[in-house]
Protein backbone atom coordinates (compact mmCIF):
# COMPACT_ATOMS: atom_id res chain seq x y z
CA UNK A 1 0.00 0.00 0.00
CA UNK A 2 1.46 3.37 -1.00
CA UNK A 3 1.41 6.13 0.97
CA UNK A 4 -1.44 7.88 -0.82
CA UNK A 5 -3.83 4.81 -0.84
CA UNK A 6 -2.25 4.00 2.93
CA UNK A 7 -3.49 8.17 4.19
CA UNK A 8 -6.89 7.31 2.41
CA UNK A 9 -7.41 4.07 4.21
CA UNK A 10 -6.69 5.79 7.61
CA UNK A 11 -8.98 8.84 6.39
CA UNK A 12 -12.20 6.81 5.79
CA UNK A 13 -11.63 4.63 8.87
CA UNK A 14 -11.03 7.51 10.73
CA UNK A 15 -14.41 9.00 9.07
CA UNK A 16 -16.39 5.26 10.03
CA UNK A 17 -15.26 6.10 13.68
CA UNK A 18 -16.82 10.00 13.54
CA UNK A 19 -20.29 8.55 12.43
CA UNK A 20 -20.08 5.71 15.00
CA UNK A 21 -19.74 3.06 12.79
CA UNK A 22 -17.46 1.02 15.50
CA UNK A 23 -17.75 -2.09 13.74
CA UNK A 24 -16.70 -0.62 10.57
CA UNK A 25 -13.58 1.70 11.73
CA UNK A 26 -12.41 -1.56 13.66
CA UNK A 27 -12.28 -3.52 10.57
CA UNK A 28 -10.81 -1.03 8.71
CA UNK A 29 -7.87 -0.45 11.13
CA UNK A 30 -7.31 -3.96 11.23
CA UNK A 31 -6.82 -4.07 7.79
CA UNK A 32 -4.14 -1.16 7.63
CA UNK A 33 -2.83 -2.41 10.18
CA UNK A 34 -2.65 -6.27 8.08
CA UNK A 35 -0.76 -4.25 5.41
CA UNK A 36 1.65 -1.93 7.00
CA UNK A 37 2.72 -3.16 10.51
CA UNK A 38 4.33 -0.65 11.14
CA UNK A 39 1.76 2.29 10.83
CA UNK A 40 1.30 3.37 14.49
CA UNK A 41 -1.95 5.98 14.25
CA UNK A 42 -3.80 2.99 12.85
CA UNK A 43 -2.87 1.07 16.79
CA UNK A 44 -3.63 4.48 18.57
CA UNK A 45 -6.87 4.75 17.09
CA UNK A 46 -8.00 0.76 17.42
CA UNK A 47 -6.64 0.65 21.25
CA UNK A 48 -9.18 3.72 21.95
CA UNK A 49 -12.25 2.20 20.61
CA UNK A 50 -11.04 -1.58 22.30
CA UNK A 51 -10.42 0.84 25.40
CA UNK A 52 -14.10 2.85 25.10
CA UNK A 53 -15.73 -0.46 24.73
CA UNK A 54 -14.37 -2.26 27.63
CA UNK A 55 -12.16 -4.69 25.34
CA UNK A 56 -8.94 -3.34 27.48
CA UNK A 57 -6.66 -6.61 26.91
CA UNK A 58 -6.93 -5.86 23.23
CA UNK A 59 -6.33 -2.00 23.99
CA UNK A 60 -3.34 -2.88 25.90
CA UNK A 61 -2.09 -5.48 22.89
CA UNK A 62 -2.51 -2.33 20.37
CA UNK A 63 -1.02 0.57 22.77
CA UNK A 64 2.18 -2.05 23.17
CA UNK A 65 2.54 -2.33 19.60
CA UNK A 66 2.50 1.28 19.34
CA UNK A 67 5.10 1.75 21.98
CA UNK A 68 7.13 -0.53 20.57
CA UNK A 69 6.96 1.62 17.61
CA UNK A 70 7.92 4.96 19.22
CA UNK A 71 8.07 5.69 22.96
CA UNK A 72 5.04 8.55 24.17
CA UNK A 73 4.14 9.73 27.84
CA UNK A 74 0.54 9.42 26.27
CA UNK A 75 0.65 5.98 25.07
CA UNK A 76 2.19 5.07 28.62
CA UNK A 77 -0.42 6.85 30.31
CA UNK A 78 -3.32 5.32 28.52
CA UNK A 79 -1.56 1.67 29.02
CA UNK A 80 -1.71 3.17 32.88
CA UNK A 81 -5.54 3.85 32.76
CA UNK A 82 -6.09 0.96 31.37
CA UNK A 83 -4.54 -1.23 34.24
CA UNK A 84 -6.05 0.81 36.33
CA UNK A 85 -9.84 0.03 35.08
CA UNK A 86 -8.57 -3.56 34.78
CA UNK A 87 -7.55 -3.20 38.90
CA UNK A 88 -4.04 -4.07 38.30
CA UNK A 89 -2.74 -0.91 40.12
CA UNK A 90 0.97 -2.23 40.65
CA UNK A 91 1.59 -2.83 36.51
CA UNK A 92 -0.47 0.48 36.11
CA UNK A 93 1.92 2.87 38.59
CA UNK A 94 4.91 1.15 36.51
CA UNK A 95 3.45 2.82 33.06
CA UNK A 96 2.37 5.83 34.88
CA UNK A 97 5.89 6.85 36.27
CA UNK A 98 7.73 5.84 33.12
CA UNK A 99 5.32 8.27 31.38
CA UNK A 100 5.98 11.12 34.29
CA UNK A 101 9.37 9.93 33.55
CA UNK A 102 8.95 11.42 29.57
CA UNK A 103 6.51 14.48 30.85
CA UNK A 104 7.19 15.21 34.12
CA UNK A 105 5.00 18.05 34.11
CA UNK A 106 1.66 15.91 32.56
CA UNK A 107 -1.14 16.07 35.39
CA UNK A 108 -2.97 12.95 34.69
CA UNK A 109 -0.56 10.57 34.92
CA UNK A 110 0.64 12.35 38.54
CA UNK A 111 -3.77 12.11 39.32
CA UNK A 112 -3.43 8.28 38.07
CA UNK A 113 -0.66 7.27 40.01
CA UNK A 114 -2.70 8.85 43.35
CA UNK A 115 -5.84 7.28 42.57
CA UNK A 116 -3.67 3.86 42.12
CA UNK A 117 -2.08 3.99 45.58
CA UNK A 118 -5.51 4.40 47.10
CA UNK A 119 -6.92 1.49 45.88
CA UNK A 120 -3.93 -0.22 47.12
CA UNK A 121 -4.14 1.58 50.88
CA UNK A 122 -0.87 3.47 50.31
CA UNK A 123 -1.94 6.35 51.49
CA UNK A 124 1.04 7.91 52.54
CA UNK A 125 1.71 7.55 48.63
CA UNK A 126 -1.64 8.45 47.32
CA UNK A 127 -1.44 11.46 49.64
CA UNK A 128 1.72 12.63 47.79
CA UNK A 129 0.13 12.76 44.41
CA UNK A 130 -2.89 14.58 45.28
CA UNK A 131 -0.80 17.36 46.91
CA UNK A 132 1.44 17.56 43.81
CA UNK A 133 -1.99 17.64 41.47
CA UNK A 134 -3.21 20.66 43.65
CA UNK A 135 0.36 22.43 43.61
CA UNK A 136 -0.28 22.54 39.81
CA UNK A 137 -4.25 22.43 39.09
CA UNK A 138 -5.82 23.97 42.36
CA UNK A 139 -9.03 23.02 41.70
CA UNK A 140 -9.46 19.86 40.81
CA UNK A 141 -11.87 17.83 42.28
CA UNK A 142 -10.67 14.50 41.61
CA UNK A 143 -7.78 15.42 44.14
CA UNK A 144 -10.02 17.40 46.27
CA UNK A 145 -12.47 15.01 46.98
CA UNK A 146 -9.93 12.03 47.27
CA UNK A 147 -7.76 13.96 50.14
CA UNK A 148 -11.32 15.16 51.89
CA UNK A 149 -12.36 11.05 52.15
CA UNK A 150 -8.39 9.88 52.59
CA UNK A 151 -8.20 12.76 55.99
CA UNK A 152 -11.85 11.43 56.77
CA UNK A 153 -11.24 7.89 56.79
CA UNK A 154 -8.33 8.57 59.66
CA UNK A 155 -10.41 10.92 62.02
CA UNK A 156 -8.36 13.91 60.54
CA UNK A 157 -12.00 15.72 60.45
CA UNK A 158 -10.64 19.33 60.44
CA UNK A 159 -8.54 18.68 57.27
CA UNK A 160 -11.34 17.00 55.71
CA UNK A 161 -13.45 19.65 55.96
CA UNK A 162 -11.05 21.76 54.81
CA UNK A 163 -11.07 20.34 51.78
CA UNK A 164 -14.52 19.83 51.02
CA UNK A 165 -14.39 23.82 51.61
CA UNK A 166 -12.74 24.24 48.40
CA UNK A 167 -14.71 21.95 46.71
CA UNK A 168 -17.51 23.88 47.94
CA UNK A 169 -16.00 27.21 46.76
CA UNK A 170 -15.95 25.70 43.59
CA UNK A 171 -19.32 24.53 42.96
CA UNK A 172 -21.71 25.68 46.12
CA UNK A 173 -24.58 23.72 44.88
CA UNK A 174 -23.01 20.08 44.91
CA UNK A 175 -25.15 18.54 47.95
CA UNK A 176 -23.46 15.40 48.35
CA UNK A 177 -20.54 17.61 48.91
CA UNK A 178 -22.49 19.15 51.82
CA UNK A 179 -24.29 16.13 53.11
CA UNK A 180 -20.61 14.57 53.49
CA UNK A 181 -19.67 18.26 55.18
CA UNK A 182 -22.81 17.62 57.84
CA UNK A 183 -21.76 14.19 58.18
CA UNK A 184 -18.92 15.10 59.26
CA UNK A 185 -19.25 17.77 61.57
CA UNK A 186 -21.69 15.90 63.27
CA UNK A 187 -19.90 13.16 63.59
CA UNK A 188 -16.90 15.64 65.42
CA UNK A 189 -20.10 16.81 67.93
CA UNK A 190 -20.98 19.85 65.84
CA UNK A 191 -24.09 19.19 65.92
CA UNK A 192 -25.60 22.94 65.34
CA UNK A 193 -22.90 23.48 62.00
CA UNK A 194 -23.85 20.24 60.96
CA UNK A 195 -27.95 21.81 60.90
CA UNK A 196 -26.47 24.20 58.93
CA UNK A 197 -25.04 22.56 56.19
CA UNK A 198 -28.24 20.13 55.85
CA UNK A 199 -30.26 23.24 55.40
CA UNK A 200 -28.27 24.62 52.76
CA UNK A 201 -28.74 21.18 51.09
CA UNK A 202 -33.03 21.06 51.52
CA UNK A 203 -32.43 25.28 49.59
CA UNK A 204 -30.19 23.46 46.93
CA UNK A 205 -30.54 20.37 46.10
CA UNK A 206 -33.75 19.47 43.68
CA UNK A 207 -34.63 16.38 45.42
CA UNK A 208 -35.47 18.35 48.36
CA UNK A 209 -37.18 21.09 46.82
CA UNK A 210 -39.40 18.55 44.92
CA UNK A 211 -40.10 17.25 48.24
CA UNK A 212 -40.87 21.04 49.81
CA UNK A 213 -43.07 21.63 47.36
CA UNK A 214 -44.83 18.26 47.86
CA UNK A 215 -45.45 19.09 51.41
CA UNK A 216 -46.66 22.42 50.87
CA UNK A 217 -49.52 20.99 48.51
CA UNK A 218 -50.66 18.52 51.06
CA UNK A 219 -54.30 19.78 51.91
CA UNK A 220 -54.84 21.25 55.51
CA UNK A 221 -56.99 18.63 56.57
CA UNK A 222 -54.90 15.73 56.08
CA UNK A 223 -52.40 17.62 58.74
CA UNK A 224 -55.93 17.45 61.18
CA UNK A 225 -56.83 14.08 63.30
CA UNK A 226 -58.74 12.78 65.97
CA UNK A 227 -55.73 13.57 67.85
CA UNK A 228 -55.81 17.39 67.19
CA UNK A 229 -54.22 19.75 64.31
CA UNK A 230 -50.59 19.34 63.69
CA UNK A 231 -49.83 22.87 65.67
CA UNK A 232 -51.68 20.93 68.49
CA UNK A 233 -49.41 18.03 68.30
CA UNK A 234 -46.18 20.54 68.00
CA UNK A 235 -47.68 22.26 71.15
CA UNK A 236 -48.27 19.00 73.43
CA UNK A 237 -45.09 17.52 71.94
CA UNK A 238 -42.78 20.72 73.34
CA UNK A 239 -43.20 20.13 76.56
CA UNK A 240 -42.13 16.28 76.86
CA UNK A 241 -38.93 15.20 76.70
CA UNK A 242 -37.08 12.17 75.18
CA UNK A 243 -35.94 11.43 71.78
CA UNK A 244 -39.38 9.55 70.26
CA UNK A 245 -41.15 12.77 71.15
CA UNK A 246 -38.09 15.30 69.31
CA UNK A 247 -38.62 12.89 66.03
CA UNK A 248 -41.82 12.91 66.13
CA UNK A 249 -41.73 17.06 66.57
CA UNK A 250 -39.22 17.00 63.47
CA UNK A 251 -41.99 15.11 61.50
CA UNK A 252 -44.57 17.84 62.65
CA UNK A 253 -42.80 20.56 61.47
CA UNK A 254 -41.74 18.90 57.90
CA UNK A 255 -45.00 18.25 57.18
CA UNK A 256 -45.94 22.16 57.94
CA UNK A 257 -43.80 22.37 55.40
CA UNK A 258 -40.60 24.21 58.23
CA UNK A 259 -38.10 22.30 56.75
CA UNK A 260 -34.89 23.95 58.61
CA UNK A 261 -36.87 23.53 62.11
CA UNK A 262 -37.39 19.61 61.06
CA UNK A 263 -33.79 19.41 60.46
CA UNK A 264 -32.55 21.01 63.59
CA UNK A 265 -35.60 18.72 66.18
CA UNK A 266 -34.16 15.85 63.69
CA UNK A 267 -30.22 17.03 64.91
CA UNK A 268 -31.52 17.21 68.09
CA UNK A 269 -32.81 13.53 68.35
CA UNK A 270 -29.72 11.96 67.03
CA UNK A 271 -27.38 13.97 69.50
CA UNK A 272 -29.80 12.71 72.72
CA UNK A 273 -29.51 8.86 71.36
CA UNK A 274 -26.09 9.46 70.59
CA UNK A 275 -25.42 10.64 74.78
Amino acid sequence: MDNSRLQNAYEAAQQLEKSGDIKGAVSAYKKIIQKHKDFRPAYINLGFIFFQNGVYRDALTCYERALALEKDYLVLFNIGSIYYRMQEYKDAVINLERSRKLNSAFPMAILVSGLCYSRMNNYRAAEKNFNEILVIWPDNRVALTALAIMYYNQGRNDESISFLNSLLDIDEENHRIRELKSAILFKSGDVAASAEEMKKVTQQGENYKFYNEFISTVPVEVMTDRYGSLDEKIETLRGQEGHENLISLSLCHLFKGETDTAIEYLYQAKKELNH
